[in-house]
C-alpha cells in the first residue's frame, strides 16, 4: 500500500554544497531524492539581490544537468509507478484512446483535395493522408516512421499543400524537436520532389503556380549561440523549386533587408496573395497580438533589389488579425475597442484614412477573419460560447449574419482553400468530441461530414457541465466551468483538478479529451478557472491579468477554489490546482502564496521563474506578457509572479508534480527543475516533490504512448494526493 504517510521527509545530510532529502517508503529505509548540489549565487537586478542556490541547473546543455534531470524523472516514475491504481488507470486511459480505431486531424484543403493527419490504433504518430474528393478513400503520402534514426521518432509537425494540390511541403521534426526539416512531396506518388531544407521556424507558403514558396529559416549553428540570441533575427526566404537552398533569396530580415517595424526579437513572415499583385510582410512583435503589416507591389522573388515596403498598420494601431479579397482588406482591431471591431479598406489604394468600420465594438468579443470565397467570416464568443458570423461586401447593407450551429460549444475555421464557397469548421464542446462540419452560404446549411466520425468513447452519457460566475478578491466575477457526472455527490471529499491558465489573451474554450473519462469516472471533478490574463471578455480581460495586474489571475484562482470548497463539490485537501506552460505562474503562485488552499499541484512545462526569462532563448520574445526583468519599471512585476523565489523555507507545501520536455523551446526544463529543487530543499517534511521530464518531446509530446504514460501519472499522482489517506 502506497500512502502519504510513507513521504515523511526527514533530513539525512546537509553536506557541503549538496542537498540530500530522504524519503520513507517504508518505516525504516530512507530513500532519498537524488542528490542535488547547492551552490550558491546572487543574481543582481538594480538594488535587488536574489540568492539562488540552483542556478546552474540552468546550464541544462551539460552532462551534469542532464544527469540530474535523467535521476529525478527515474525517481518520479518510480514512486509514482508504486501508487495504487496507477496500472489500472493506465489501461483504462489506454482502451478509451484506442477505441477509435483511427484518429483524424489537423485538415487542410486546396480545391477539391482534402489533406490531414490520420493515426491509426497501433501507430505512435500520424501519418499525411489525402482524398479526392470529400468522401472518397485516403491516399498515404508520407508516414514520419520511415524516418526513425538516432534521433529517435520523428512527428509531422505542420505541411502546406500547393495551391492546385499537387505538391505538399511536409516539416518533420526529429525526436521531439520543435525545430523541423522541410520536405516536398509529390501528393499523389509520395516521391520527393525538391531538396530537404533543415531548420524551419514557422509555416510555408506557396506561389499560386507551385514554383517556389516562402519560409523562415534559422541560422546554421544557432545552437552554439547564447540561448538569448538563437530565435533572434531569423530572416524571411524564399526558395525557387530545383535551386540550391544556400541561394535563396533573403527578403526580410533586420540584418541583411532592413524591414520597416522590424527589430532583431520581432519575427517577419514575406509570402503574396495570389489574387492582386502584392507581396506582404507580416511583423510579429513577440508575443503581443498586435503585429505590423506591409505590402509591395509587383515584387520580382528572384532579383536581389531591396523590397521598397508601404504600410498598412504598426503595432500601435492595434491590428490583431485580418483577411484579403481581390478588393479590399480587412482588418480586425483592438485600438479603442477591447471586444475588437472590423474595419475595411482599398488593397489597391490603401490608406489608413479611408478605412471603414464595417462591424462597431459590441458586448461580443471578435476573435478572428477569415475571406473564403465571396464573404468574410468573423469568429468571436459571448458568454463562453463561440460564434460564426458571415458578410457579403457585395451586399454591405445586409450586414453580418450569425451562422446557425448544430452544437453549442467551441467553433475552429479549417484550413479552407480561400477560392471556394463552401467552408469547413470544427465543433466540440465539454462533453463531446470535434467532429467536422460543412457549411454552404448559399443554403445556410451546415452538414456533418464523415470526415472525422466520432469513436465509442467521443459522446459519453452521464456527465454535468455547467459555468457559474464566481466574485474575485476585487469584485469581478470570473466564470467557472464544472464538469461531473450526474451522480456526483456534494459532499466535500470528491477529488478535484482546477484547471487554468490566463495569459496571451487565450480563453479558455470547450474542449474535450476522452481520456479526462478515466478521471471522472472515478469520481473525479474537471473545473476549469476562466482567470483574467485570458481573453474571455476580450482586452480588458487579458490586460486584467498582465504584468503589473497578473497577481489578479492567482487571486481570480484562489476565488474558484474557494466557491468549489463553500458549495460542497471538495475541500482543500481534495483540491488540486492544475497548468501548463504559462500557466506555470498561475498554479505556482497559487501554491506558494496559499499552500493551504490546495492538496496538490501539477504544473505541466510551467515557467516558474519568470525573473530569468532574459537567460532563455523564448524570453526576449515573451516580454509582452510576462514583462522584463531587465527593466527596472518592470522587474517588481516579474519578481511578484515568479514562484521558484517565492518558495520559503520551513513552510509546508502540498504534493507537486512538474513536467518537462527536454528539447522544449518555449519552457526551458530548467524553470520547472529549479522550482523541483528548491521545494525538495525548502520543505524536506512536506510534498513530495516530483521533477518528470519526456527526453525525446519539445512543449507537447510525440508518441502515442508517452501521452498515455503522463496523463497516467498525472491522474495516478492526483487521487493519491487528493484521497483520504491514513497519515
Amino acid at each position: 500500500m502506497f500512502t502519504r504517510s510513507m513521504f515523511s521527509l526527514g533530513l539525512l545530510a546537509c553536506l557541503p554544497a549538496t542537498l540530500a532529502l530522504p524519503l520513507q517508503l517504508t518505516g525504516t529505509i530512507p530513500v532519498p531524492y537524488p542528490e542535488t548540489p547547492v551552490r550558491e549565487v546572487v543574481h543582481e537586478y538594480g538594488t535587488v539581490r536574489l540568492p539562488d542556490s540552483f542556478a546552474w541547473l540552468e546550464e541544462d546543455e551539460t552532462p551534469e544537468v542532464e544527469a540530474w534531470f535523467r535521476a529525478q524523472n527515474q525517481f518520479a516514475r518510480e514512486r509514482i509507478g508504486e501508487m495504487p491504481g496507477r496500472k489500472e488507470i493506465f489501461e483504462r486511459i489506454q482502451e478509451i484512446d484506442t477505441a477509435k480505431t483511427v484518429q483524424i486531424y489537423s485538415f487542410g484543403r486546396a480545391a477539391e483535395r482534402y489533406f490531414y493527419l490520420k493515426r491509426e490504433v497501433d501507430e505512435e504518430v500520424g501519418s499525411l493522408y489525402y482524398r479526392d474528393g470529400i468522401e472518397s478513400e485516403g491516399r498515404l503520402i508520407i508516414d514520419p516512421s520511415e524516418f526513425i534514426d538516432d534521433d529517435g521518432v520523428h512527428a509531422i509537425d505542420g505541411y502546406s499543400p500547393s495551391y492546385d494540390g499537387s505538391l505538399v511541403a511536409v516539416q518533420i521534426a526529429p525526436g521531439g524537436s520543435e525545430i523541423p526539416n522541410v520536405y516536398i512531396f509529390d501528393v499523389e506518388t509520395g516521391e520527393p520532389r525538391d531538396v530537404m531544407i533543415p531548420r524551419i521556424r514557422g509555416g510555408i507558403v506557396w506561389l499560386e503556380d507551385q514554383s517556389g514558396f516562402f519560409y523562415r529559416q534559422l541560422r546554421e549553428g544557432y545552437l552554439d549561440e547564447d540561448p538569448v540570441e538563437r530565435y533572434k533575427r531569423t530572416p524571411s526566404k524564399f526558395h525557387r523549386l530545383g535551386d540550391n537552398p544556400e541561394n535563396d533569396r533573403i527578403l526580410a530580415s533586420y540584418d541583411d533587408r532592413p524591414t520597416p517595424g522590424l527589430g532583431p526579437v520581432d519575427g517577419v513572415y514575406v509570402y503574396n496573395y495570389p489574387e492582386t499583385n502584392h507581396t506582404f510582410a507580416y511583423v510579429s512583435h513577440g508575443v503581443d497580438r498586435a503585429f505590423s503589416l506591409y505590402y509591395a507591389e509587383d515584387v520580382d522573388l528572384d532579383s536581389d533589389a531591396q523590397i521598397d515596403w508601404k504600410e498598412i498598420c504598426t503595432r500601435e494601431d492595434r491590428i490583431e488579425d485580418f483577411a484579403l479579397s481581390k478588393e479590399s482588406i480587412f482588418l480586425l482591431s483592438s485600438k479603442d475597442a477591447p471586444r475588437r471591431m472590423i474595419l475595411k479598406g482599398d488593397i489597391e489604394d490603401f490608406s489608413k484614412d479611408q478605412l471603414e468600420v464595417i462591424l462597431p465594438e459590441s458586448d461580443k468579443v471578435l476573435t478572428g477573419l477569415s475571406f473564403l470565397g465571396e464573404r468574410l467570416y468573423a469568429t468571436g464568443m459571448q458568454g463562453g460560447i463561440d460564434f460564426i458570423m458571415t458578410h457579403d461586401p457585395r451586399e454591405p447593407e445586409s450586414g453580418f449574419k450569425e451562422i446557425e450551429l448544430p452544437l453549442i460549444g467551441r467553433v475552429t475555421m479549417l484550413r479552407n482553400d480561400y477560392r471556394e464557397n463552401d467552408v469547413f469548421i470544427s465543433l466540440t464542446s465539454w462533453e463531446r468530441a470535434p467532429a467536422y462540419y460543412r457549411y454552404d452560404p448559399d443554403n445556410g446549411s451546415v452538414s456533418l461530414s464523415s470526415l472525422r466520425p466520432l469513436g465509442p468513447f467521443d459522446a459519453p452519457e452521464g456527465l454535468v457541465t455547467k459555468r457559474v460566475l464566481v466574485q474575485s478578491h476585487d469584485g469581478v466575477e470570473v466564470p467557472l466551468t464544472i464538469i461531473h457526472k450526474d451522480s456526483l455527490e456534494l459532499d466535500g471529499t470528491n477529488p478535484t483538478i482546477l484547471y487554468g491558465y490566463g495569459a496571451y489573451g487565450i480563453s479558455m474554450r470547450p474542449s474535450f479529451g476522452p481520456t479526462r473519462l478515466a478521471w471522472l469516472e472515478r469520481g473525479g471533478v474537471f473545473t476549469v478557472a476562466h482567470v483574467r490574463g485570458g481573453g474571455e471578455f476580450g482586452k480588458e480581460w487579458h490586460d486584467g491579468g498582465l504584468i503589473e495586474t497578473k497577481r489578479n489571475s492567482w487571486l481570480d484562482l484562489h476565488a474558484c477554489a474557494e466557491y468549489l470548497i463553500d458549495e460542497g463539490y471538495t475541500s482543500a485537501s481534495h483540491l488540486g490546482a492544475m497548468g501548463g506552460s504559462m500557466g506555470g505562474v498561475l498554479v505556482g503562485r497559487a501554491v506558494t502564496s496559499r499552500p493551504e488552499l490546495y492538496g496538490a499541484i501539477v504544473s505541466s512545462v510551467g515557467n516558474h521563474n519568470p525573473v530569468r526569462n532574459h537567460r532563455r532563448a523564448n524570453g526576449p520574445a515573451n516580454y509582452p506578457e510576462y514583462g522584463n526583468p531587465l527593466d527596472p519599471e518592470e522587474f517588481p512585476y516579474v519578481l511578484a509572479m515568479d514562484s521558484y523565489f517565492a518558495v520559503r523555507d520551513g513552510i509546508q507545501y502540498p504534493p507537486v508534480l512538474l513536467t518537462s520536455g527536454y528539447n522544449d523551446s518555449r519552457v526551458d526544463p530548467w524553470m520547472p527543475g529549479k522550482m523541483a529543487a528548491r521545494l525538495q530543499q525548502a520543505d524536506p517534511e512536506g510534498g513530495p516533490f516530483f521533477m518528470r521530464v519526456e527526453f525525446e518531446a519539445g512543449h507537447g509530446g510525440v508518441a502515442r504512448s508517452d501521452v498515455w504514460e503522463e496523463q497516467a501519472d498525472v491522474y495516478t499522482f492526483l487521487f493519491w494526493a487528493l484521497s483520504d489517506r491514513p497519515e
